[in-house]
């Protein structure tokens, strides 16, 4: 049984011959194609059939929607083989395919500018029969306007590839466009309205090598590509597309800092590149810049240590300079957690009691600076000049096995900073910084006690912390007068002075103190001060001076504890009278042992 049904549509088909042409009429004009004509399908397949048409109605809605897309009607040429050998699966296949053509260039309105060379270019759709095609794949013909695919048999979807090979089909002919369009122009050259075309040329442009291209050529015109990049920033700025040209020039450090890229071939890339970044990273996006100083400062490229400068990656930058401007650049307001200047300078929260606290990991640039003493003498001066705490005990807590480096360099640079920042080491609490106490400064204090006499109260401190530690006796500690030099009275007061926890420390170092006549009148105007700051808590000091003065039967060391309670006790307030009472029992009078069972 024949039938026969009359529908109209944008793209035009005649099944029955031995492929599918568009049957529009040429208008007066010559060569265009109206639309709406009138369409026959004639279908003979024995089938009984309803009596509507709805894959006529489907090709319909779908070729409307697509001449709606285009702007304009196409013709689509179909090869026999790629079609049913039914009328209704040509129908069914017809509406798939023509309507994933419209939904595909409907959904390219995101798109402004392949739209508009789609619009301004495509006149033919043509799907071709290739029997080495593994996959279906699409391309566009330039001079012809002509979209092709080719396949070895059509999918469920119809004669249509896939959208991936769609987009690289008119992606690659609209970068040709693009590079016919400005293959004699500059960035200088441009309107403000050609900005967003240029920039589509330059991110169009092979990133990988091509199969006719060797890897050296591609290489090269990806290297070319990203040096009109950043040319091209400086005349994007202030307009929509600085944004996007910076994201992908930041994107691109991998492969600057690629040792390929070292070749006197790319050294003009390098030199625009590290130009780019010393003037524009500390007032690009926040986005871009952490991805920079993760590669160019956060960990050395490909595992490689900067031990020069300039480095060897990159040389054209100055990547010390780079990390020292973290220092004196204010962050901006957008900056957060884990961003540029919380990795850089990865500061710590410091409590009361010197406990550090961090609830993130970071990458600083102290690592970086402690590679080389040169380097580091260069993060000290950065320190003394910047005057703030919190990034001298960010650089403490993140030098770790490089701690002798950055001690040495604080030393060589003079100034209070050295001891400071031993001090630092000893009295906050931070699992890095344990490490340290026996390691590091224990060393410190054995090289510096002979020539450096201004820092034995300091280095006594730390022998004695580590003595404690180590659960020395009394034997030892009598040794360190001669192993280290006589403890007078001058410097077991400036000790003290060293702060409370000298006092603490002070009943330990009494069996060192032979040089000194009366160490309890040197300890005496000491201990007001020290039981304002530690409270109830130094009656365990108290009670161990006591002890001392009962095992030295100095009678008159006990008595001077007593009377500096006992004036605190005077004039105390009424709330004290707890703390008081213990300090008091702590300092009682020597007693007898009781007697062992």
């Amino acid at each position: 049984m024949s039938a026969r049904l009359r529908f109209a549509c944008g793209a035009c088909v005649v099944a029955g011959a031995l492929s599918l042409v568009a049957c529009a009429g040429a208008s007066p004009a010559g060569g265009e194609i109206r639309l709406r004509t009138e369409v026959r399908v004639i279908r003979d397949d024995g089938e009984e059939r309803l009596g509507i048409a709805p894959e006529q109605a489907r090709t319909a809605a779908a070729g409307a929607a697509l001449e709606k897309a285009l702007g304009h009607a196409v013709r689509v040429d179909v090869d026999a083989a790629l079609t049913p050998r039914s009328a209704s699966g040509l129908e069914t296949q017809t509406a798939s395919a023509l309507e994933g053509l419209a939904r595909y260039f409907s959904d390219l309105r995101q798109d402004g500018l392949a739209l508009e060379f789609v619009r301004r270019k495509l006149v033919r759709v043509a799907a071709k029969y290739r029997a080495a095609e593994e996959h279906a794949d699409a391309s566009f013909d330039d001079e012809t306007g002509t979209l092709l695919f080719t396949m070895r048999e059509a999918s469920h979807h119809g004669w249509l590839p896939s959208r991936y090979a769609l987009d690289a089909a008119i992606d690659g002919a609209l970068a040709r466009d693009l590079e016919r369009r400005f293959a004699k122009r500059t960035e200088t050259s441009l309107s403000d309205d050609e900005l967003e075309a240029y920039l589509r040329l330059l991110l169009s442009r092979p990133k990988v090598r091509t199969r006719a291209q060797s890897k050296e050529a591609g290489e090269e015109a990806r290297a070319g590509r990203l040096l009109l990049l950043v040319r091209f920033e400086k005349r994007a700025r202030g307009t929509p597309v600085h944004a996007e040209v910076e994201k992908n020039l930041a994107r691109d450090v991998g492969f600057v800092l690629h040792r390929e890229r070292q070749a006197p071939a790319f050294r003009e890339l390098r030199y625009a590149y590290a130009g780019w970044v010393d003037e524009r990273f500390f007032k690009m996006p926040k986005d871009e810049r952490r991805g920079l100083y993760e590669a160019l400062l956060g960990r050395t490229p490909r595992d490689e240590v900067c031990t020069s400068d300039p480095c060897t990656l990159l040389p054209e930058l100055d990547r010390v300079t780079l990390a020292l401007r973290f220092f004196t650049e204010a962050a901006p307001r957008d900056e957060g957690d884990f961003d540029a200047f919380d990795q850089a300078l990865c500061v710590h929260i410091e409590g009361r009691d010197g406990k550090l606290e961090r609830n993130r990991s970071c990458s600083s640039v102290y690592e970086f600076f402690l590679a080389t003493e040169a380097h580091a003498e260069r993060l000290v001066d950065a320190l003394v000049r910047a005057k703030r705490r919190e990034f001298l005990v960010a650089a403490l807590a993140n030098a770790r096995e490089r701690m002798p480096i950055l001690l040495s360099a604080l030393e060589r640079r003079g100034g209070a900073l050295h001891a400071e920042s031993m001090r630092m080491v000893l009295d906050l609490d931070d699992y890095r910084l344990r490490d340290q106490r026996r390691t590091t400064l224990r060393h410190e204090a054995t090289r510096l006690w002979p020539r450096r006499p201004d820092l034995r109260p300091l280095l006594l401190r730390i022998l004695l912390e580590d003595y404690a530690a180590s659960g020395r006796d009394d034997e030892a500690f009598a040794r360190l007068g001669a192993e280290f030099g006589p403890i007078d009275a001058g410097l077991f007061a400036r000790f003290l002075d060293e702060g409370p926890r000298s006092v603490e420390l002070s009943p330990q170092l009494w069996p060192a103190l032979k040089g000194v006549a009366a160490p309890f009148d040197v300890l005496a105007p000491r201990l007001d001060s020290f039981i304002a700051k530690r409270g109830v808590d130094a009656a365990k000091t108290i009670g161990a001076l006591a002890k001392r003065a009962c095992e030295t039967r100095d009678v008159a060391g006990l008595r001077a504890i007593r009377q500096v309670l006992e004036r605190r006790a005077k004039g105390g307030d009424k709330d004290g009278e707890k703390d008081r009472s213990a300090l008091l029992l702590a300092a009682r009078d020597c007693k007898a042992e009781p007697p062992s069972r």
